[in-house]
């Protein structure tokens, strides 16, 4: 008799053959097991017995190379006595009939080109069915991979095989928070239909609809399928009907309601992940679906990572459960390699109550909002009117204040501080101004990603504290090393202001809107150049007493730094979601202003996906070389500007006051920019251009003009200034030229990273052993703008060539994406601003 060890091996290549499981991994009995001639019979009746197995015979083709393996395994024996270890006569009998066929093609090694799949039965063997028997479901189905139809579905697939075994381990008394039992099951991108024959047929499901985008798919299930598994279509409780994404799920538009969903490899196509996340929104807004499971192969798991970003925009609860299926060689049914990872989310929708209306509230609400809703010009105009008022005083102040904290070195030098501090020699001074972009390199990307994770108010609020005391302490440095430690700790807390700023206009305003209210917040840095030398002139005549005047410039800005730090918490809104003021209607509408940017709404989950294509996209790195190039004026401007006057042989407080145009003219340069950028679509990386060629004027000026045309290198001086004309742009390119949240303020922060750098560049190249005409000094600037306006040229030729080939593939853009936190690369909506 034959071993249990080999009755079981029998059985599991009884049941492996009916899943056309490949040759190469079936389950063959030891010799010793084959010889036995009950066991021959068993295989001869169950495996290929014609008249019994009708039409759930596997291909002859396959038959017959299995057939040969196993004579060949009994023939290879040593032991091997043809006399008295003879093969049963029907088996010999049934190989010398398939030879004699001729064979058509395998369905399982199908051509590429076929038109049609090449179909035969599959019957899969239900998982530890134990004494009650083989329960089988039979599919309709071709073991070829990809047809000339392009569609994989005529194949039931690893996932779907690991997710069955999953329900039936649940069904035989597995511990699970899924369970079909007496539920209404709705299976999308079924293909065979598989886990839906699964449900009915074993699983006591009550109703099951099975449901795939290709017709032939569709009427292959509603035919031989629901014949072969003795259901009549019509009359029991399962059905499939074709199901096109993005669509309703009833032509009629009924609302069929279901209990749970599921889906197997549904997330191969990165570009069918959008419509995919819409399909199984509708279910769980229109539906009444409570749980959708999906188990996907893992063969890019950047991919599936997509597919849960996108899920969890969508305000989806996931759950990854832990089953991981039996190796191949303890399975005992529903075969499948388990070398390729396999993953199972259950997810659910939290359903939003009306009334509690919190940060996620309207991102729910729009998120299961199909189609975008109108809003009227007036409604806009209205809207738009509000924002700003909420939203530009505040910027506006804040970014004053930063500024003038930060340029009051300047003012500081001139009244005390480099003689106090010992900064008059070589580049010490340099080194004070510059280290505090040092600082600002170290604090930018991680305070950028701190507005993203929590809120652009709070880490504006709470950084502006603690940067106010920096200031207070600063009357406090005696030496040299002090200094330096001060100015890198303000620039590390400084840095997180302006790249949450523009994680703010981003999400608040249209890309049409961004450029110039992102040059009416920046432009108060001029605002703040004109102030600071009146409020400074008058501290500066303050004599008497314990401390020096500069002393007293630094005690009144951490005042009053630190009084707008608390008020900050109050009064800066960070979104549309959460911001006060506005009625739960107003922040849907807001958020529907946005969504024709296609650049997503507010994230608070920072996407590693994203990042890693942000920092490997030709836009970050060209806007961030032009944010080097644009601002390298800005550190030695802001240093050396008071001090350079004094070298044309101005007194102190001459040089003082001749500081106060500069303002005034930076806020021209700047409002101008952000002006023209709006009313001249397509022209900003123009505007870079213009405005690098009048910096090179200005500094050819300063430079080349003789010592005694004081007036007209003023005038060259003035000129450098339009340094901000040109990266006012660069500002708003890093807001509207990328999508997704993430991306977002990684380039926000590589925008700010590069204002830094150049900030840092700029004063190294002004020693005060080049005084008094720091030629080093505007020779660079000169050879930097030359460059800008060159690359500025190459980087709207390469967006521009990419918004062409978008048109050209996906058509117009629309806006049905437009709040789902998708990269510009992945949104094929998304269209650059050049």
């Amino acid at each position: 008799m034959a071993s249990i060890a080999g009755t079981e091996d029998v059985s599991r290549l009884i049941a492996q053959y009916f899943e056309l499981v490949d040759l190469r991994n079936l389950t063959i009995p030891s010799s010793s097991v084959l010889k036995n001639p009950v066991t021959q019979n068993r295989i001869y009746n169950e495996m290929f017995n014609g008249d019994l197995l009708t039409p759930v015979i596997p291909p002859a083709a396959y038959r017959l190379r299995l057939l040969k393996k196993l004579i060949a395994v009994i023939e290879n024996d040593d032991l091997w006595d043809p006399e008295e270890d003879e093969i049963i006569e029907p088996l010999m009998a049934a190989m010398t009939d398939l030879m004699s066929q001729p064979l058509q093609e395998d369905s399982s090694i199908s051509s590429l080109d076929t038109e049609e799949p090449q179909l035969s039965f599959v019957s899969y063997t239900v998982p530890q069915a134990g004494s009650q028997g083989r329960k089988q479901i039979t599919t309709y189905e071709s073991r070829g991979l990809i047809y000339g139809s392009g569609s994989t579905g005529f194949r039931t697939w690893e996932a779907a095989l690991h997710l069955g075994t999953y329900l039936s381990s649940v069904s035989s008394g597995g511990s699970s928070p899924v369970s079909v039992r007496g539920k209404r099951v709705v299976e999308l991108g079924a293909g065979t239909g598989f886990l839906s024959l699964l449900c009915q047929k074993f699983l006591d499901a009550e109703r099951v609809l099975m449901t795939d985008g290709n017709a032939k798919l569709v009427d292959v299930f509603n035919g031989p399928c629901l014949e072969r598994n003795g259901f009549v279509k019509g009359k029991d409780a399962i059905a499939g009907r074709q199901w096109l994404w993005g669509e309703p799920l009833s032509a009629d538009g009924t609302e069929e309601k279901f209990d749970i969903a599921f889906g197997a490899d549904l997330t191969y196509d990165k570009a069918t992940i959008p419509l995919l996340v819409d399909a199984i929104s509708r279910l769980f807004s229109s539906h009444g679906v409570k749980q959708f499971v999906i188990a996907a192969t893992i063969r890019n798991e950047d991919t599936f990572g997509a597919f849960l970003d996108a899920c969890q925009d969508r305000h989806f609860v996931m759950e990854k459960s832990s089953f991981e299926s039996p190796a191949f060689e303890n399975q005992t049914g529903f075969f499948h390699s388990t070398q390729v990872p396999i993953w199972t989310y259950i997810e659910h929708f939290e359903t939003v109550h009306a009334g509690n209306c919190d940060q996620d509230t309207v991102d729910k609400q729009l998120a299961m909002q199909n189609q975008p809703i109108a809003v009227d010009e007036e409604t806009n105009k209205r809207l738009l009117r509000k924002v700003d008022w909420r939203l530009m005083p505040v910027m506006c102040f804040t970014y004053a204040l930063q500024y003038y904290d930060k340029a009051l070195l300047s003012q500081a030098a001139i009244f005390g501080l480099r003689k106090d501090l010992n900064l008059e020699n070589g580049l010490r001074l340099s080194w004070v101004s510059i280290i505090f972009y040092f600082g600002y390199v170290l604090g930018c990307y991680p305070l950028s990603w701190a507005a993203q994770k929590f809120t652009v108010r709070k880490v504006c609020s709470i950084t502006c504290l603690f940067w106010s005391i920096i200031i207070l302490c600063t009357p406090a440095c005696t030496s040299y090393a002090g200094i330096l430690v001060n100015r890198f700790m303000l620039g590390v807390l400084e840095s997180g202001v302006s790249p949450a700023f523009m994680l703010c206009v981003g999400v608040w305003y249209k890309h049409s809107e961004q450029v110039l209210r992102s040059s009416i917040w920046y432009s108060c840095s001029g605002g703040s150049l004109i102030i600071s030398p009146i409020i400074n002139y008058g501290l500066g005549h303050i004599t008497g007493g314990k401390l020096h005047p500069w002393q007293y410039m630094y005690l009144i800005a951490g005042s009053v730094t630190f009084i707008w730090a608390i008020l900050l918490w109050w009064i800066l809104p960070s979104s549309p979601q959460d911001a006060r003021g506005f009625t739960n209607e107003e922040r849907i509408l807001l958020l529907e202003r946005v969504r024709g940017n296609n650049a997503g709404s507010e994230n608070h989950n920072i996407k590693g996906r994203h990042l890693k294509e942000a920092l490997l996209s030709y836009q970050f790195w060209c806007t961030f070389a032009l944010s080097v190039l644009t601002t390298t004026p800005g550190g030695a401007i802001s240093t050396y500007g008071s001090i350079i006057f004094e070298g044309m042989g101005f007194s102190t407080f001459e040089s003082l006051l001749l500081n106060l145009p500069i303002g005034g003219f930076a806020i021209v340069c700047i409002l101008s920019s952000g002006y023209l950028g709006r009313r001249l679509p397509n022209a900003r990386l123009h505007l870079v251009t213009a405005g690098s060629l009048v910096v090179i004027i200005g500094s050819c000026m300063i430079w080349k003009l003789p010592a005694s045309q004081r007036a007209a290198r003023i005038i060259g001086y003035y000129l450098i200034n339009f340094f901000s004309f040109a990266w006012v742009q660069c500002i708003a390119m890093g807001t509207s030229n990328v999508a997704g949240h993430t991306k977002k303020a990684t380039m926000a922060a590589g925008t700010f990273v590069g204002f830094a750098l150049g900030n840092i560049i700029g004063p190294l190249t002004f020693s005060a052993n080049d005084a008094p005409r720091y030629n080093a000094g505007f020779e660079t600037l000169v050879i930097s703008f030359s460059i800008c306006a060159v690359l500025a040229q190459v980087f709207r030729f390469a967006m521009q060539r990419q918004n062409s080939r978008r048109d050209q593939k996906y058509g117009e853009p629309s806006v049905e994406h437009g709040l789902e936190d998708l990269t510009d690369k992945e949104n094929k909506s998304f269209r650059y601003h050049v």
